[in-house]
């Protein structure tokens, strides 16, 4: 488990040097955080979960949940439009559509996020972020199988009257506000209203990878009683500008990585033709809301809670993929409800409760094919609609045996339905046509109708010791999966794609030293992974290009981390983290019309064609977006002013190996390594009145990628942020 408090961070860059995990150096040694990852308040330090915490003052300027990823070793991201596409140790999922869904969960304040799109919108005004690793089968359930992402953000708070104006601005014309005003109505209901905006010109030579975001949080605590408390919450977000972007690898410049693939000097591919150019005016615009009610009630032996939770999205982009132009339109809503209880004390502590989902998602998705032959563009109509519904029932308890040794335990089970209809239209009947067709004629449609039930158990058991008062082993085993589903594509393939499952085994330890001024964390784990979900953007039997999803028998990912946290003085901090990681698909084969250019899988002719078929081996090959190695490191200097105020001066590295970016396995989708420098200057004023820094981030400019998708020769992945640098400035009253 790690409670990682990083000082100037990639996030430090956007953030307030001084102040750190809750006020951390408390009389000089390491504080406490308090996280609820176990849907009960829990020291991070003496939770029995693999857990890093990203605290509030680390949060603070903030804006994309991409940037957690310089926090929290082992955490790949990548864009695919408005989603987010998250890996943990190699769990996780290309989803490049709405309709996919990630390995690993996300909720915001307890309520489970179906879609990843609602993600970056949510961070600001947070309380904390709690990144889980491995399977959280038991209190998270379906999708969980990577891992849980919870965001919680700063909630209500009765009798005070607080409140923050904080402003960026830096580079690339960033103007980042936020503000906050929390009201204490009455001696037991409090209101607290949050407002956001956000707004930067595109990183990408093309204009691409920008963001104009605005939104706004509504928080409520009413306390009838010292037994009852209700918690209203009501969320809205506008997201308009031109959406994320990708660059050409090989590089047309090696001394320029942000040249975006729209860029005329990456014209590579069949971008433009006949005067026709559908992929050179992206747009995205996601518009959401979401409200929920969160009731707890001590009812003397447990607490009782009940979430009932209602989410909608609409969202309309056009993007970029290799070669091609996609656009999708999608409404999305989901309805969930969660009711549980939960027990502390005499010896035992256990949770148990019931889970509901019913989720839907009307997409329309099209792929734009220039078509150099044809001299006009190919295009393949998806009209996608997806409904799930699920339901779950789960127990989790930890039994004290003696003062020490204390048994942990949990199951629980998960019924799901996926159904996946709609057709496919393709207005010429492939890519290469060399006949033209008249606008708008239809070349060919069909229909599918996927209805894919299944259930799970998952469980976990495990064990913990505490070897001193602040020392600590535990060790646990857990299952959990990510359910199966359906793909839109020919009615002679079959489409569908089996659940995943995992299983983790983890050792590790956790140590205070020197009263509370150095922190040792030591974690070894060996995930053991069955038909891992893979997908990926590839060619139908017609040449069709088409996003897919298919299984991996059998994956391996073994490793260990070590975190340390050194105190030497109560004006320093050092900070170190690393993570190693052996992965490998055990048993990897798939079949395809065509292998991909350059692939170093062996591949293998089953059918010359019509249709043809090759079998694709990537068995022993490392898993995707997985380095080997990857740490941080950080340090922090406070210098205590004549006026009571306080200056301080951080700075870090964020670093990680090789590792390729898609299951292509070829030379131009194998990224090296990185190293991210990032340093801050911030002026606080006595009693943090008001607050004055300097930040850069990515000093050095260095670049890597985060995804990729092959494309004949070419590989077109996302890159990270170039070098950005500003002022922030806060005021608090």
């Amino acid at each position: 488990m790690r409670a990682r408090l990083l000082a100037g961070a990639v996030i430090v860059a956007a953030m307030p040097g001084a102040a750190f995990a809750q006020d951390e150096e408390q009389q000089g040694g390491i504080g406490e955080i308090i996280v609820t990852a176990q849907r009960t308040e829990e020291s991070a330090q003496r939770a029995p979960v693999v857990i890093d915490t990203v605290t509030a003052d680390e949060l603070s300027g903030v804006t994309d949940v991409r940037e957690l990823a310089n926090a929290v070793p082992g955490l790949q991201f990548a864009n695919a439009g408005n989603s987010v596409q998250t890996y943990i140790r190699g769990v996780g999922s290309f989803n490049a559509k709405s309709v996919q869904e990630s390995a690993v969960a996300y909720s915001a304040d307890g309520v489970y996020l179906f879609t990843t799109s609602q993600i970056s919108p949510a961070m600001f005004d947070l309380a904390r972020v709690e990144v889980l690793k491995g399977p959280q089968g038991t209190l998270y359930g379906r999708n969980a199988s990577g891992g849980a992402v919870n965001i919680i953000t700063q909630g209500a708070r009765i009798g005070s009257l607080e409140g923050y104006f904080e402003g960026s601005l830096g580079n690339y014309s960033l103007f980042d506000f936020t503000g906050v005003v929390n009201l204490p109505v009455s001696d037991n209901f409090a209101v607290r209203l949050a407002g956001h905006h956000v707004e930067h010109d595109g990183y990408l030579s093309d204009g691409t990878s920008d963001d104009d975001t605005t939104a706004g949080r509504v928080r409520a605590l009413w306390e009838p009683s010292a037994m009852v408390s209700v918690k209203f919450a009501f969320d809205a977000a506008r997201v308009r500008g031109v959406g994320p972007g990708s660059v050409v690898v090989p590089r047309v410049d090696a001394g320029h990585p942000w040249i975006g693939a729209l860029d005329p000097r990456s014209d590579t591919g069949p971008t433009t033709v006949s005067g026709f150019r559908p992929l050179a005016d992206p747009f995205n615009e996601l518009d959401q809301w979401s409200s929920s009610v969160e009731l707890d009630w001590d009812l003397g032996f447990a607490t009782m809670t009940v979430l009932p939770a209602y989410r909608h999205e609409s969202l309309k982009q056009r993007s970029y993929v290799p070669g091609y132009g996609i656009e999708e339109d999608a409404d999305i809503e989901q309805k969930s409800f969660e009711a549980r209880l939960a027990h502390q004390g005499g010896g035992i502590r256990w949770v148990a409760g019931a889970y509901y989902l019913e989720a839907t998602n009307d997409e329309t998705f099209d792929i734009i094919n220039p078509n150099p032959a044809a001299g006009r563009p190919a295009v393949n109509l998806l009209v996608n609609p997806l409904s799930v519904e699920s339901w779950a029932v789960f127990g989790e308890t930890t039994v004290d045996v003696t003062d020490r040794f204390r048994l942990i335990g949990g199951l629980r089970y998960t019924w799901e339905n996926s159904t996946s209809g709609g057709y496919q239209n393709q207005i010429y009947p492939s890519p290469l046509a060399t006949e033209e067709f008249l606008p708008g004629v239809e070349a060919g449609d069909f229909y599918v109708d996927e209805d894919v039930t299944a259930d799970a158990v998952t469980w976990k058991v495990g064990a913990q010791y505490d070897i001193a008062e602040v020392s600590s082993i535990f060790a646990t085993v857990s299952k959990g999966f990510k359910g199966g589903g359906s793909y839109v594509d020919l009615a002679s393939v079959d489409p569908t794609y089996a659940p995943e499952t995992i299983v983790a085994y983890v050792f590790g330890s956790r140590n205070r030293f020197f009263d509370d001024t150095l922190q040792l964390n030591l974690e070894a784990f060996y995930w053991d992974i069955s038909d891992q979900q893979i997908s990926f953007v590839g060619f139908n039997v017609l040449g069709q290009p088409k996003f897919q999803t298919t299984n991996a028998s059998d994956s391996k990912s073994v490793g260990f981390s070590i975190d340390t946290i050194w105190l030497p003085t109560p004006n320093d901090r050092l900070t170190f983290g690393v993570e190693y990681v052996d992965s490998e698909y055990s048993d990897f084969v798939r079949v395809q019309p065509a292998a991909p250019v350059g692939t170093l899988c062996p591949t293998t002719t089953l059918s010359a064609g019509p249709p043809a078929r090759v079998a694709i081996d990537c068995s022993g090959f490392p898993m995707m977006r997985t380095p080997k190695w990857a740490g941080s490191a950080s340090y922090r200097h406070v210098f205590d002013m004549a006026d009571g105020g306080e200056l301080t001066a951080g700075g870090d590295m964020t670093f990680a190996s090789k590792r390729y970016t898609s299951i292509d396995f070829s030379p131009t989708t194998l990224d090296g390594g990185y190293a991210i420098v990032n340093a801050e200057i911030e002026y606080k004023a006595p009693e943090a009145r008001w607050s004055l820094a300097l930040w850069g981030r990515n000093l050095t400019e260095a670049a890597y990628y985060s995804g990729g998708i092959q494309s004949g020769p070419f590989n077109r992945p996302t890159i990270n942020q170039p070098r950005t640098y500003g002022v922030r400035g806060r005021i608090s009253f």
